[in-house]
């Protein structure tokens, strides 16, 4: 196996026909270059260099041959080098992403976008779940990075806030309120509520209610927010929401709006999810910075 190191100094005392010089280029000691040319001298047979008075060190015929080829396999080495770096300059590889399952279909998919378009060779695994199998997920290593709320803080896991979201009323689109720039929880006291069962949100929404002194009458529980506002545009109740989808459209082609409430709520924030700091990487960083980027951008008013 060739030592390149050594390849580039004998390269190097060809090119200025001094051993001494070369050392002096490389900030090494003249015996240090006479080693790796002696290495490669016993291992070949033959001596790669004679010494004249006149011009110094020159290579012999086999010299010569043997400083032509190394030229080549170091520029092949140079070559190599920079395709290596360029891939990790830009950022090639697999991330795996965690998201809370109540907001990634609203997020996710134009922060993923945004993310493969700047850097195509990266790729991105998504994994859905709930606030503790997200937190689970990056304490495992299963993710690199999650989107999620701070519904769910334990330890070891660092976060950083990207948007402040506050409750909104979800309405039939054919409805009186539903006109009104903002409406009060009082306006909705004999409206039945259909309940998005999903760890999290389900108890932020009923403590918002709850300390509002807001008892709605259950008309239908679902796991799904799409569920919830398919039963809304077809004139089944009211919901809360926290992220707005941008299609008042559901998917049975009922129509739905999202309405402001006048009442405050404790604060709720989407935040990114880091196990530590050492545990970074360039392509954790970027896809942090393409989060940010679409959070200032589409939740500007957020804190």
């Amino acid at each position: 196996m060739h030592n390149i190191r050594h390849l580039s100094y004998i390269v190097k005392i060809a090119e200025l026909g001094s051993l001494t010089k070369a050392a002096e280029e490389f900030r090494l000691s003249p015996p240090a270059l006479t080693s790796a040319v002696r290495g490669y001298e016993t291992r070949f047979g033959s001596k790669l260099f004679i010494k004249t008075p006149k011009d110094g060190l020159t290579p012999t015929y086999m010299g010569r041959r043997f400083v032509d080829g190394a030229r080549k396999l170091l520029a092949g080495v140079e070559e190599f080098e920079r395709e290596i770096f360029g891939i990790q300059n830009e950022l090639a590889g697999q991330l795996e992403v965690g998201c809370y399952a109540y907001c990634a279909p609203v997020v996710l998919p134009d922060i993923i976008n945004a993310m493969t378009c700047k850097y195509p060779g990266a790729s991105v695994g998504i994994h859905e779940g709930s606030l503790d199998q997200v937190i689970g997920w990056l304490r495992t290593g299963i993710v690199d990075i999650a989107v999620t709320y701070d519904l769910f803080v334990g330890p070891s896991v660092k976060f950083e806030t990207l948007a402040t979201l506050s409750p909104f009323a979800i309405l039939p689109a054919n409805a009186p309120l539903a006109k009104k720039k903002i409406i009060s929880l009082n306006d909705l006291q004999n409206w039945p509520i259909i309940v998005l069962e999903v760890s999290g949100v389900q108890e932020y929404f009923h403590n918002f209610l709850t300390t509002h002194n807001i008892s709605p009458k259950t008309k239908y529980r679902t796991k799904t927010f799409e569920m919830v506002r398919s039963l809304i545009g077809s004139g089944g109740g009211y919901s809360l929401g926290l992220t707005n989808w941008k299609s008042s459209e559901t998917a049975d082609g009922g129509q739905v709006v999202n309405v402001p409430l006048k009442e405050k709520a404790p604060k709720a924030r989407v935040v990114l999810a880091f196990r530590n700091a050492a545990d970074s990487s360039p392509l954790i960083n970027a896809f942090a910075e393409v989060c940010r980027d679409y959070f200032l951008k589409n939740y500007p008013t957020s804190e």
